[in-house]
């Protein structure tokens, strides 16, 4: 009976180490690629806006189009200043629910 227990509570251990791992590795997994898709959006976003400069350089003149292309990302920083309260909220809400869908 006493040696029954004792395998019962390490082949319970055993399943929490595996269930942990399991967890870690799938957790790995999911940075590694967010990571990777980061990057590589990254200099898409990069060279798509190096175009776009160039297009409006030919379009209205000398170095306008780097400008308006600045002018849009300092409003974009301003606009997330403004409400970073409520889109920091939102993410946390999207990441508990995540979670939470992932237990299931």
């Amino acid at each position: 009976m006493f040696k029954n227990i004792k395998n019962y509570a390490q082949d319970y251990i055993t399943l929490a180490k595996l269930e942990g791992l399991e967890k870690v590795g799938k957790l790995v997994a999911a940075l590694v690629f967010i990571v990777l898709m980061l990057v590589l959006s990254f200099f898409f976003f990069l060279m798509a806006n190096f175009a776009l400069g160039f297009y409006l350089n030919e379009v209205y003149g000398d170095t306008v189009g780097f400008a308006i292309i600045t002018g849009i990302y300092l409003l974009l920083i301003l606009l997330f200043l403004i409400f970073r309260k409520p889109l920091l909220s939102a993410v946390v809400n999207m990441v508990i629910a995540s979670a939470n869908n992932k237990n299931d």
